[in-house]
């Protein structure tokens, strides 16, 4: 059951100067069931994300953009929750880059 508290997830960022054209690991698994996910690209190239460790494009973040994903707001009328599974695996391919990707979330307990 979920409890009153809302937590953040620990930090998730990647240097771009690293990346090259290929899905890097983010995050192997999300160690928590999240809410909210708040994604942040402070580099100058863009990133496409995975949501199943780069096997997928899921989505496609340009350079300088940040937003929420808030998985609440896509929740059933019926039970009103919803959760970004824990496992997730993010990954993100862009081309070499200076600066960082960041997400960040809220979890429940």
């Amino acid at each position: 059951m979920l409890g009153n508290r809302i937590l953040p997830i620990e930090l998730l960022s990647y240097n771009t100067a690293t990346c090259d054209g290929t899905y890097k690991v983010l995050t192997a698994s999300l160690a928590q069931p999240c809410s909210e996910l708040i994604v942040a690209n402070d580099s100058d190239k863009d990133v496409t994300l995975s949501f199943d460790g780069g096997t997928t494009d899921h989505m496609y973040v340009k350079s300088g953009y940040s937003f929420p994903i808030n998985a609440q707001e896509m929740a059933i009328a019926a039970t009103g929750i919803a959760k970004i599974a824990k496992g997730t695996k993010i990954s993100l391919k862009s081309a070499v880059g200076t600066g960082l990707f960041h997400v960040s979330g809220w979890y429940s307990k």
